[in-house]
Formats: structure tokens, C-alpha cells, sequence
């Protein structure tokens, strides 16, 4: 009797030591399990915020590189419109000296204004007055039908956020500042003739003696190119 209620005994014991085993394990399994589950998701975050960081300090990079050609874009243009400027002043200057008479001395301006072309062809410069309501174009090198037209069709209200006329615009902020930019659709010259109508930037400074508003632009999509 006293050899039995031993076996039961052992069997009690072996059994609490195993189930007490399983549990052991169980909990120290699921421990395990959480512990690596966390390590890895705190790795795969890790390694998502370092993407992410990338991502954003490529783009910023993009956004300062963009900003900065356009800046440099921007100036580009206005130098363009300066010397032709200057060359409108020599050329009035002689007028004013009695060298040359008014219209010849405009003649030699347009003249020397329509040759002047830069990035393939793809720039060039116009001149328009500053008429009211709507001015007249004084030269457009790549579309000559509109020289000596008053520019108040509808298709001209392509001014960016406003639809405002272009050339009233262009009028406007000259006479307003001196000078200044304006972004509008306009079509742009290719070895097909004239695309359709894509965004640009132009520059335009006024010639107070002649009130000529000369102008020239750049196309959105040649900065992105850039």
C-alpha cells in the first residue's frame, strides 16, 4: 500500500513538473515570439523612416535645384530684355541727336530686335505699346500677322490664375514697376510650326521714350528639361 501511494505521489509530481514545464515554455515561447516580433517591426519601421528621409531630402532637393534654375532662368531673361534696351536707346539716341529721323531709327530697333533669337529658336523677343484699352503689336517675330494689330481677341486672356489679356498685363506691370514677370499660355515654336498652348514665364521692361513694352519668356516645360 505504502508503494503505491509513492507511484501516485511520483505520478502527481511528474506531472505538476511537466505541465508546470509546458506553461514554463508556453510563456516563455510567446515571450520569444513578441520580442522578435517587436526587434522586427522596429527594424522594418527603422527602415521604412530611413526611405522616407531619403525620399524627402531627394525631393527638397529637387524643389531647391528647380527654384534655383528658374531663378537663374528668371535672370537669364532680363538681361536678354536689357541689351535690347540698350540697343532701342542707341538707336534713340541718334534719333534725338538729329543722326536719324524718328521712323528710321524705329526701323533699325525692329530690325535688329527680329534677328535676335537664342535657346534653338525657341526664343525671341516682342515689342507691343501701351495703348488703351488694349495695346497694338508693335513686332512678333514668330507670328508677324499680328504686327500692327490692336491685340484684343479673347485668345490673348491666357494670363495663369487671372485669364487676364497678356498685353494688358504686360502694359500694366510696366507701367506699375518699370518692369516685371507674367506667366500665361502661349503656343511654342518647334520644327513643326507652333504647339498648342503650354505654360510660360516671360519678362517685360517698358522704353519710356517710345512707350514700347519689350518682352521675352521662357517655356515652363524647358525648366523642367532643366
Amino acid at each position: 500500500m505504502l508503494s503505491s501511494l509513492r507511484i501516485k505521489i511520483l505520478i502527481v509530481t511528474v506531472g505538476i513538473v511537466f505541465l508546470t514545464t509546458l506553461t514554463t515554455m508556453f510563456f516563455v515561447l510567446r515571450e520569444t515570439e513578441k520580442s522578435i516580433y517587436s526587434d522586427e517591426n522596429k527594424h522594418a519601421q527603422n527602415l521604412v523612416n530611413t526611405v522616407l528621409l531619403n525620399v524627402d531630402n531627394e525631393y527638397r532637393s529637387l524643389l531647391f535645384h528647380k527654384d534655383s534654375v528658374l531663378a537663374s532662368r528668371k535672370e537669364e531673361l532680363k538681361n536678354i530684355v536689357n541689351i535690347v534696351l540698350k540697343n532701342i536707346e542707341a538707336n534713340y539716341q541718334q534719333y534725338m541727336a538729329g543722326k536719324l529721323d524718328e521712323e528710321e531709327a524705329k526701323r533699325l530697333s525692329i530690325e535688329e530686335i527680329k534677328r535676335l533669337r537664342y535657346d534653338d529658336d525657341v526664343g525671341y523677343i516682342w515689342v507691343n505699346d501701351t495703348g488703351k484699352p488694349f495695346p497694338k503689336m508693335i513686332l512678333h517675330p514668330i507670328l508677324p500677322e499680328l504686327n500692327g494689330r490692336v491685340l484684343d481677341n479673347a485668345q490673348y486672356n491666357c494670363v495663369l490664375g487671372t485669364k487676364e489679356n497678356l498685353f494688358v498685363a504686360s502694359v500694366n506691370v510696366c507701367i506699375e514697376d518699370g518692369d516685371g514677370y507674367v506667366e500665361y499660355l502661349w503656343p511654342k515654336p518647334s520644327s513643326d510650326g507652333l504647339s498648342a498652348d503650354q505654360p510660360k514665364l516671360s519678362y517685360v521692361s517698358i522704353f519710356p521714350g517710345w512707350s514700347w513694352v519689350v518682352g521675352t519668356g521662357v517655356y515652363i516645360d524647358d525648366i523642367e528639361k532643366d
